[in-house]
């Protein structure tokens, strides 16, 4: 039961021949709580003491006493912590905000970064309502990620010229025999693939994978792999009145542009 759920009872008690004038919390505790409870008799009945007021005092051995986050979270800078764990940024909260319990409260995390430091801010929330009420959105920590480098200031060389195949591993053994302090590890790619007619062009966006070793991206990163010297197939079909036909399957349709263009080769049409 909460301290309000107490109060109400206490006031809405329904006694026969007594009055409640008045519920009060006395002492404010996570565990027990106690009320004082004035009361008043109607005029047909007495107290078996004489001199009694008519004052009581409850005690509830399981009533608790919520508190609101905003008024035990009163500093929201953490500073600069080693990290955005829960446990770490839990420790500094406690350690700023001494009275805060923090086995009830969640933690939402956001990141934004920087070339060098690391923003984050914090929601903080109750995961015990007995204990707190509300929530504080307006912590905030850094974090440094070191010396990070920016991609295009590493990535200096951008025409890797033509690539045996378009996969992540050969682009970026590329990447990094052209611009030798690049780490492939700390990178990502994204390949975007533009069709010609013997060689197939490529571009590529490199982003960083691990913001403690680069920032940024690179988008103009390109390449070309051959595809052989291929034929324009209106070069080769030539004839394209196929006459008339017994049907209208794929292989019939093939045996007649194979018999009408004898160079064609039924490989270059599967």
């Amino acid at each position: 039961m909460t301290e309000e759920e107490a109060i109400s009872a206490l006031n809405e008690a329904d006694i026969k021949g007594l009055k409640i004038i008045s519920v009060n919390k006395k002492s404010k505790a996570i565990g027990p709580m106690s009320f004082v409870v004035n009361t008043k008799l109607e005029d047909s009945y007495s107290w078996d003491a004489e001199n009694f007021d008519g004052e009581f005092t409850i005690t509830g051995e399981h009533i608790e006493s919520a508190d609101d986050l905003n008024e035990v979270i009163t500093v929201k800078d953490l500073g600069a912590l080693d990290n955005a764990e829960d446990a770490t940024v839990k420790a500094a909260l406690k350690d700023k905000n001494k009275d805060l319990d923090v086995n009830a409260i969640k933690l939402t995390i956001s990141q934004a970064d920087a070339i060098t430091t690391t923003s984050y801010t914090v929601k903080v929330e109750s995961n015990n309502p007995n204990i707190y009420t509300g929530e504080v959105t307006d912590v905030v920590f850094t974090v440094s990620t070191g010396s990070a480098e920016k991609l295009d200031e590493v990535i200096t060389v951008k025409d890797l010229g033509a690539l045996d195949n378009a996969e992540d591993a050969t682009v970026k053994a590329a990447l990094k025999d052209k611009n030798k302090d690049l780490d492939v590890n700390a990178i990502k790619l994204t390949i975007s693939q533009a069709d010609a007619i013997t060689t197939t062009s490529y571009t590529v966006k490199v982003e960083s994978n691990n913001p403690n070793i680069y920032t940024g991206e690179v988008t103009d990163v390109v390449f070309t792999v051959s595809t052989g010297s291929a034929e324009k197939l209106d070069e080769v079909i030539t004839v394209k009145d196929l006459g008339a036909l017994d049907n209208a399957e794929d292989a019939t349709v093939k045996a007649a542009l194979k018999d009408k263009i004898k160079i064609l080769m039924l490989m270059q049409l599967n």
